[in-house]
């Protein structure tokens, strides 16, 4: 016999049959109180889902749950390296400005006047920096990691760049 852990019957027709049945043979050999008592029981021993059917269940969600969990991570940085794509919009566009005032590029985040962090902050989920002036640039976003930038902290370092051209590039899958 099965032991059940209580939760509602699936079949509840099968027990009432069943127990229809019991009924009849016990009015006819025993007295109407031990007939009774055993029906109670039975009926109430056969409620739920056996133990096995749960452990099957939950191996299923576990199953689901690793397979779920790794991809909504990805889609949640994704979604967070939008602010290095606007911010890398912001270094182009000074950097546009900054060639047409003297004709070349710059290293220099604070020459352009724009606001942000070369290295990581609390305020930032990246660090951004410049590089190949004065013919030309290459702005990069690297994602913070280790608890140095916005809370949450990314587990996974991975870069953007952008060219003057407005060329966006990076590691697979963030651009």
């Amino acid at each position: 016999m099965k032991r059940r852990i209580g939760f509602t019957p699936l079949e509840a027709g099968c027990v009432e049959t069943t127990v229809l049945a019991l009924l009849t043979r016990f009015r006819k050999s025993r007295p109407a109180s031990v007939a009774s008592s055993f029906v109670k029981r039975a009926s109430s021993s056969l409620r739920g889902f056996t133990l096995l059917e749960m452990m099957i269940v939950v191996v299923v969600i576990g199953i689901l749950a690793s397979i779920a969990l790794p991809r909504y991570t990805r889609i949640v940085e994704k979604g967070r390296s939008a602010e290095a794509r606007h911010v890398l919009g912001l270094i182009r566009d000074a950097e546009l400005a900054y060639y047409l005032d003297f004709d070349r590029y710059t290293n220099s985040l604070t020459a352009l006047g724009v606001q942000v962090p070369g290295a990581c902050n609390t305020s930032y989920y990246f660090s951004y920096a410049i590089a190949g002036a004065p013919a030309s640039f290459t702005a990069t976003a690297t994602r913070c990691t280790g608890g140095t930038g916005k809370t949450p902290s990314g587990s996974t370092t991975f870069v953007l760049n952008i060219t003057p051209a407005g060329s966006l590039g990076g590691s697979v899958g963030f651009v």
